[in-house]
């Protein structure tokens, strides 16, 4: 099994823009990424868990990303409650990193090898900017990269999704840095 980065959403929407940023923006040119669709926030600490697991076997793995929504929750409390999962399933938390208001990092240990493990909540620093959806979530960010662009959105959740996606192709990478501040940390 070779995964140099395993990346669990809670959402098929979340991994599909996740792969069209890293694509876009050349993130990783090389290596192989696991894209996860955990259902729910209540499965990441146990799929955190299985994925530490067979990093036995996996010994290429680095990192493993999670991107989830803030929905009503504050990022930080957000990510605590990961934190929480996490020690509640016996993984080694070890130095917690606050990359920036909404991405955080913790130095997870596994045998003798220490990975890094990423957690991006999607949320704006104000509640329901575009009035879109309570909170924060990841239609609020594709919101802010059509508005960037010039591109009116949609009010069908669908409609958005995919418009999104295709503006994603030719978007300039500084307004998919500053609409979707999670991809600065990959």
């Amino acid at each position: 099994m070779r995964i140099d980065v395993a990346i669990l959403g809670k959402g098929k929407h979340e991994l599909r823009y996740i792969k069209a940023i890293l694509d876009r923006l050349n993130i990783i040119k090389k290596g192989v990424i696991g894209l996860i669709d955990c259902q729910e926030i209540n499965n990441i600490p146990f799929l955190v868990r299985v994925l530490l697991f067979l990093c036995r076997i996996a010994r290429k793995m680095k990192c493993i990303a999670i991107v989830i929504d803030a929905d009503s929750a504050e990022p930080k409390s957000r990510f605590q409650s990961i934190i929480d999962g996490l020690r509640q399933e016996r993984v080694n938390i070890g130095f917690i990193d606050k990359i920036c208001f909404q991405t955080f990092s913790v130095q997870v240990k596994i045998n003798n090898r220490t990975l890094t493990l990423i957690t991006a909540v999607n949320k704006f620093n104000k509640i329901s900017q575009f009035n879109y959806n309570v909170g924060g979530c990841l239609e609020d960010h594709v919101r802010m990269l059509l508005l960037r662009c010039g591109v009116k959105p949609p009010n069908v959740k669908r409609q958005l999704i995919q418009r999104g996606l295709e503006t994603l192709k030719t978007a300039n990478k500084d307004i998919i840095k500053e609409a979707f501040p999670i991809s600065t940390a990959c």
